[in-house]
Order: structure tokens, then sequence, then C-alpha cells
């Protein structure tokens, strides 16, 4: 915000300290304040005198639209009220330059660092459309780049939801409005004649925005508000061709958003944030920060100690993954390079990352050396290397110091969240850790065979030290998995439950606690409590996949589909390699109405995603069975039923394969081949009623007499479940 002349102020509002005057707009001024309780400062925006009902109401609702979205490229509130008859809202305090400021003093950026710009506007509203909030007045005015380098959306005063989720005093407030409002030159084309605006308007205003990042310039010039309003309308926006750098992918996402026409946009931000992430750069890399930690080669005279080398690098990994400004490869992704005698800048351009982590462990008896180098792919060179000659219990301390030396080196600023969040979890017992290692290294895998062999692994973990809380986080999914997925039993159950429990008394803070007991509690069918945990784990990681993920299959169960979308959503934004995230969001908009067209993008989406997959892990069976889903999702019923029966060949006892093809099968009208692969997973034992009534991708079978069997069975058995073990 930029500081405007002094003003009257109040010298207090809602208990906050006023200091001065920071900025002016339509509806209001800001101040600067001070939160005295907290030691903190604020800005409070002000309605301006001649406010009215309406206009209360509108900026109350402001204050619910942003305290929804919790997102990191979205300002917090604080605070909402009433000072001598007027409203204000209490919102953090951003020292920066709004991207408005920073166009004007630079002009073009470079497009690496326009599209990083546009990547963080992009991933807060793909926040604020899977809630179905739309902004209506995005511009560079209303989007700031803090001193630390973060990217805030401000200014949701015009922002509305659908109709069919606001309460009934503001539907009405919303349907009868017709006034045409937001800002000229950032309108689209149905903003500005007057017609309902959805998610596409916010896509076509970020179009604009990113194409003013790449030129300098609007690409819809005029000199009057009326010479633009028909250049938006009626001309096609300024060519990008003439700009230097500006590659045809990045071309193609600046058209696609400045469409005309909405349905020719984006659905919503996270296709286009999606593109965007896609865009390679002059040197095959995006400038925002990021890295692929690869797997650490094992130099022991052991091969065995290869679960132990995997398993540091991949704590390093997810201590990585806890910075919100650092893009970190997927593991799937990075792991696939193992053993393979790749020049690094190939890998780093195959994984669109600018930096890569290498590294080798050397381990014998109770004594450590640990190599680890930071190379910038770009040119090849190292930007710094370490060795650590250690006791084996100082294993914990080589991770943190291995990961905060890589945020040095990348000029990342570390808040004090996440410098306790990439802090290792230590157990009290340096064997605990190693059968933690040892069952997370087969939990990777997901047959049968693996997940019991985990679950013997991490009870042995909490067995040697009993205070390990990742030890029983392992041990509830594991738990979880078998009970919900191959064979319901009881001690299952309980035992994840136990678990889980365990888990969050003694890693209060530790996010992947949470994320367990919200697990084990989606299994009991507990879902507010449920979301309680996986809210903590949210709290603590706002980009934990797990804690996103598993958050929306507990959704889904409980049947609330459109928040189950928004869950998946965020869970492809954060990781963008994963296939899974995307597979369930396809079978969710399954389920929810007039959603064929957004199910279709994202199922072309998944299956570029599964096949790039398939490349690295040709063996992956999930990949090929979801794969054979998108394939239906898409009209392709011969390549669906081609990749379906190559997965049942691949895997023809596993009962999570039998189920994703029912799937497929169900979709694409045969359906009595689905239900005879659903009724030989639920005569073996295998179900999870919850799931599979509500689950959308079999509602062709809903009524079907066999599917109505199947599930009285299951109901049935969850009544009356089998004792033993």
């Amino acid at each position: 915000m930029t500081e405007t002349r002094p003003q009257d102020s109040p010298a207090e509002i809602g208990g906050f300290r006023i200091e001065r005057e920071i900025a002016r707009g339509g509806m209001g001024v800001v101040y600067l304040g001070h939160d005295a309780r907290l030691g903190r400062s604020v800005a409070v925006k002000m309605m301006h005198g001649d406010w009215n009902e309406d206009s209360c109401a509108a900026f109350e609702r402001e204050a619910r639209t942003i305290a929804q979205l919790s997102h990191p490229n979205v300002a917090v509130v604080h605070a909402f009220g009433e000072h001598e008859g007027a409203c204000y809202l209490v919102m953090e305090y951003l020292e920066g330059q709004t991207l408005r400021e920073l166009i004007d003093a630079r002009g073009a950026l470079p497009p690496d660092e326009a599209v990083a710009l546009a990547c963080d506007v992009a991933s807060g509203m793909a926040a604020a459309h899977e809630r179905g909030v739309v902004h209506r007045d995005l511009k560079p005015q209303n989007v700031v780049r803090t001193r630390d380098g973060l990217v805030k959306i401000l200014d949701f005063g015009l922002a509305e939801k659908a109709a069919r989720d606001l309460p009934d005093d503001l539907t009405r407030a919303v349907t009868e409005d017709s006034r045409i409002r937001g800002t000229v030159g950032y309108m689209a084309p149905e903003q500005i004649r007057g017609e309902p605006v959805g998610a596409p308007a916010d896509v076509f205003a970020l179009g604009v925005l990113l194409h003013e990042l790449l030129t300098g310039r609007h690409p819809f010039p005029g000199k009057t508000r009326a010479d633009v309003s028909t250049a938006v309308l009626r001309d096609p926006p300024a060519p990008l061709e003439g700009t230097p750098s500006v590659s045809g992918e990045l071309r193609r996402v600046v058209e696609r958003a400045l469409a005309k026409d909405p349905a020719a946009r984006y659905a919503t931000a996270a296709g286009m944030l999606e593109d965007l992430r896609r865009v390679p750069s002059g040197d095959g890399a995006r400038n925002a920060p990021s890295i692929a930690v690869l797997p650490f080669a094992n130099m022991s005279s052991d091969p065995d100690n290869e679960y132990f080398t995997d398993g540091l690098a991949e704590e390093i990994l997810n201590s990585l993954c806890r910075v919100d400004s650092l893009r970190v490869a997927a593991r799937t992704s990075s792991f696939a390079f193992k053993g393979r005698n790749e020049d690094v800048r190939e890998i780093g351009r195959q994984l669109g990352v600018r930096t890569v982590l290498e590294g080798s462990v050397r381990r014998s008896g109770d004594r450590l050396r640990i190599t680890a180098q930071l190379v910038n792919v770009g040119d090849g060179y190292h930007l710094w290397s370490r060795r650590y000659d250690r006791k084996l219990e100082d294993v914990f301390a080589v991770q943190d110091e291995i990961a905060e030396c890589i945020a040095d080196s990348m000029e990342v600023v570390l808040t004090e969240r996440e410098r306790e969040a990439i802090a290792t979890v230590k157990p009290a017992d340096l064997r605990a850790y190693d059968y933690y290692l040892r069952g997370m290294q087969l939990l990777h895998r997901t047959t049968v065979t693996d997940i019991e062999q985990a679950r013997s692994l991490f009870r042995r973990a909490v067995e040697i030290d009993p205070e390990y809380p990742l030890g029983y986080s392992g041990l509830t999914f594991t738990c979880g998995l078998l009970h919900m997925w191959i064979r319901p039993k009881p001690e299952y159950q309980e035992e994840a439950d136990r678990a889980s429990r365990r888990a969050v008394e003694l890693g209060p803070a530790v996010a992947t606690a949470h994320v367990a007991r919200g697990f084990a509690l989606t299994m009991t069918g507990d879902f507010p409590d449920a979301q309680v945990s996986f809210m903590r784990a949210l709290e603590l990681e706002p980009r934990n996949y797990e804690a996103l993920y598993y958050y929306g299959r507990a959704a889904v169960a409980e049947g609330l589909l459109d928040k189950a979308a928004g869950l998946f959503r965020r869970a492809a934004e954060v990781n963008p390699d994963d296939f899974h995230a995307p597979t369930m969001l396809i079978s969710v908009l399954g389920g929810l109405e007039d959603r064929a067209e957004e199910q279709r993008e994202w199922a072309r989406l998944a299956l570029e995603r599964v096949e790039r997959h398939l490349e690295l892990y040709p063996d992956d069976v999930r990949a090929v069975y979801f794969g054979s889903g998108h394939w239906a999702h898409l009209g392709e019923p011969e390549q669906a039923v081609t990749w379906a029966r190559r997965a049942l060949e691949m895997a023809p006892g596993e009962p999570g394969v039998r189920y994703n093809v029912a799937c497929t099968y169900a979709h694409i009208d045969r359906e009595e081949e689905a239900l005879d692969l659903l009724e030989r997973n639920i005569d073996s034992g295998w179900g999870y009623l919850s799931w599979i009534e509500k689950d959308a991708d079999l509602k062709s079978l809903r009524e079907h007499p066999r599917f109505r069997k199947l599930l009285g069975k299951l109901a049935a058995r969850d009544a009356h479940p089998p004792a033993g073990g």
C-alpha cells in the first residue's frame, strides 16, 4: 500500500490504536493500526461515512469471504465490527508494493518472474473459486508483494458467492443487484455487459494482469474508459509475439485467459495455474525457488542400508515441503531417477526445478559419513557442498542443518512457523527410527503384503520407543488401509484409534499426527472430529498434501461433495505431479450438477499426469487403472477397456484394482462386468460401505438390484463384523 497525505483519523477503532491513514478507496479508508494485545501492526479498513445498510452488508461479506479462504496468497482478516455507526475490517498489515507500483516502476518483467507472480495470484484465486467466491475486482492495485517476497491478494469488497451458497438475505441482494461493478480494463466482457459473472471473469482479470506483467502495457489500450470498454468487448488483446522470451506455451495461456467467451476460458483459476506451472523458461526452470531432492546413494558395504539412505533423503524432502515459498518436486518424480546416471541439468529440466540436491551416505556401525551437494541446474555448478562425519545419533541434526542450508542458499526467508516445521521429529531410540524408515519404504508400495509388513515394522518402532509420534502415525495409516480397503476387522479399527490418539498426545505440533487422527476418525464415521484434526494439521502445515487429500476423502464419505472438490483441487495444486487428487476430483465432480466440462478438463489434466508417471514407473498398476477411468470420462471407451484389462492382468488379486476397474466399467455402460468385480471383492471380505454407496463413479449402478443387494451385504457385515485377528 502507498501512504497518502495525513487525514483526520480516529484515535482508536475496535480496540486497535490508529497511527495514520495509509490508503483511501471507493468504499472506505485504510489506517495503520496497532494491536496492543499481540504486539503487531494491522490494517484497519473503515467504510466512508455515507454508508448504508446494503453497503455494510457487502463489507461484512468481504470479512466473511476472506476469513473462510485461509490461504497464504490471500491477506488474513483478523476482525470485523462497527465503530461510531460505521463498519470496519481489521486485516494483516503488509509492507511492500502493489503489482501496479511494480509495473509502473519496472515495466515489462522477465517472463519467469511474471509467471511466478501470476502463479501466486492464481493460487490464491483458485482457493477462492473452490469456495465458490468470485473476486470481481482483481487488478494489480489489489495485489501486494511484501518485502519478504510473499504475494497477497487484497480487497474482496466486490466478491460474491454463487447465489445458492448465500443466506437468503444476501441471495436477494446478489440476484437483484444489476449494477455493473468492478474496474474498467479488468472486467470481463460479460461483466461490462452487466451479465452474471463467475470464476471465468476472474480468470480474464488474471489474464490482463499477466499480460501487463509481461509487456508493461495494458492489452486493451484506450484514452478513455469508454475506449477501453469497447476494446475489451470487440478487439483482440495486444499481441505478445513481439515480446522477447515469451514462449508459445505462455502465449497460449494468456490468450485462453483473455478469450471473449467465458466458456472458452479456464473454468477456474486452478486450470490456469496448472498450465502456468508447465510453462518452460529459457533454461528449463522457473526463477521462483524450486528444488528436487534425489535419493541419496548408498555407499555402505551392506546393500540393505538402501532404506536408510532413501529415508534420509525423503525426510529432507518432507522438511522442505513445509516451506510455503519453496516449490519442491514430488517424491514420486524425483525418486524415479534412483540408480539412473543422468546429467543433473537434464534431471532439472525434466522436473522443472532450478536446483537439485544429491548426496551419498556411508554407514558403518554407529558412524555416518553424509555428503550433500546443492546443484544449480542452469550451469551444473555447485551452490554449496558439505560433508558430515558424525555419529549415527546425529543424523537428525544433519537433516535439519541440510534443510536450513538449502533455504539460506536459495535466499528463502523462513517464517518462525516454517523454521519449527522443518525440524525433524526425533525418537528417543535410533532403532525406532530404523524401523520407521523401513515401514515407510514399504508403505509407498501399497500392495497388501507390503502394508501388512509395514504394520509390523511400525509396531516394532513404537515398542522400542513408546513416545515416538511418527511411529504411531505410520501404524494408524497401515491399520486404516487394511480395514477400509483390504479386509475389515475390528482390531484394525481399534488399533488405528489407539495409535492416532497416542500420536497426537506425543506430537501436538506434528501435522502428520493430526492427519493420522483425522484418518482414524473418518474410519469410525466421526466426521466433525475428523474435520477438527485435519484443520489443525493444515494450520501447522498449510500445504500438507496428505491433510488435504484425506480431508477430501472424509468429505466424500460424509457426502459433502462440494467441499471435497475444493480440497482435492488444493491437493492437486500442492503436488503438481500427483494424479491421485485429480482422479478423486473427477469422481466428485461427476456427483455435482453442471460440472461436465470441468470434469473433462480435469480428466485431460489427470491423464497427462498419469502418462508422465508411467514413463517413470511403468509397473505402477494404480496409474494404469486410474488412467482407464480418465479415458472413460473423456469419452474413449475402447481405450478405457484396454487400460482396465491391462490393470487386471498386472494385479488380478488386488481388491483396489478390481474396484477401480469396476468404476470404469460402470461409467462406460458395462454394468454387469462392473457388478461382477464388486461382488468378487465383497464376497472376499473387502468393502467400505460409506464410500461405495456415495461414490459418484458408481451412480449408474445405484438402482440396479444386484448393487442394492451388495450394499445390503456390506451393511449386514458392518452390523455384525467378523471376530478375531
